[in-house]
């Protein structure tokens, strides 16, 4: 009988900010509220949660957020240790499967191949590291006045959003 799978790690980074809606979409603010959102009520506000997600380069698209690695040869990973291993090795292993989150919190299972590497990574913002289904995916980062340092990851995958 083959090995029981263990359950989906993700990575949740914490961040303290704030998801407003604008006319071009939700934007993740960090820092304090310039002045054209200080009216605005937030959809969320404090301590959330981004997770990242891989586009898939198949028909209908969508996205995937591993959490888990499983490869043809049994090797399993999970959490930061199989994002890195799935950043650094997915052309070694096609045949892998990544099980995950999709974007609206469904499970998904694709095989490594079916990841678009090429395109950017989505990043999705959740309440709770226990929530399946995100919050936003926000559009932009507006980073306000006394905004901490984020991490390295966020930065490279939301653009500054500008407000009008």
């Amino acid at each position: 009988m083959p090995p029981k799978l263990p359950d989906p790690r993700y990575i949740d980074q914490p961040i303290e900010g704030a998801l407003y809606p604008t006319p071009d979409g939700v934007i993740l603010l960090v820092g304090s509220a310039p002045p054209s959102l200080r009216r605005s009520a937030p959809i969320a506000r404090g301590t959330l949660f981004v997770r990242y997600g891989i586009p898939l380069n198949v028909r209908g698209g969508g996205v995937v957020i591993p959490g888990l690695f499983v490869s043809e040869r049994g090797a399993i990973l999970t959490g930061r240790t199989a994002w890195n291993f799935i950043q650094q090795h997915f052309q070694m292993y096609p045949r892998a499967d990544v099980i995950g989150l999709g974007d609206q919190g469904n499970k998904v299972a694709v095989w490594l191949r079916e990841l678009d590497f090429g395109a950017r990574l989505r990043a999705f913002v959740y309440r709770s590291p226990a929530d399946h289904a995100p919050l936003a995916e926000p559009a932009g980062l507006v980073r306000g006045d006394f905004a901490p340092a984020l991490p390295p990851l966020l930065e490279n995958t939301l653009q500054a959003a500008s407000l009008r």
